[in-house]
């Protein structure tokens, strides 16, 4: 069974599932700005102080394409599956990202 519909099966956890919500989120929210802030040290760290912006701007033009694709594409998942389908895909991905983070090593 999906995880939202378990969730909304067990009466006990009716109490607790806002703050567990708000709880989730910002513990993606954190880990996602942690990994984006790495992500763009790392780049800085490893490319020469002569190439640096042009880099920075390759980079960043390329994620811009990049972000608007997944966007689309995430509104097409979302207009084509039902919401306790994808409640469950974003609460595993986010435990992935959570434990895929965790296994970072620093630079």
């Amino acid at each position: 069974l999906p995880v939202s519909v378990i969730v909304l099966l067990l009466p006990i956890l009716k109490a607790i599932i806002v703050p567990a919500l708000l709880l989730v989120f910002f513990l993606v929210g954190a880990v996602e700005s942690g990994n984006w802030i790495g992500f763009m040290n790392s780049l800085i760290f490893i490319s020469p102080s002569e190439n640096r912006p042009i880099y920075l701007g390759l980079m960043n033009t390329l994620l811009g394409i990049v972000m608007l694709s997944f966007a689309l594409l995430g509104g097409v998942i979302a207009q084509l599956l039902p919401l306790h389908i994808l409640f469950s895909l974003s609460t595993i991905s986010a435990v992935a990202a959570f434990v895929a983070a965790r296994k970072l090593h620093s630079v």
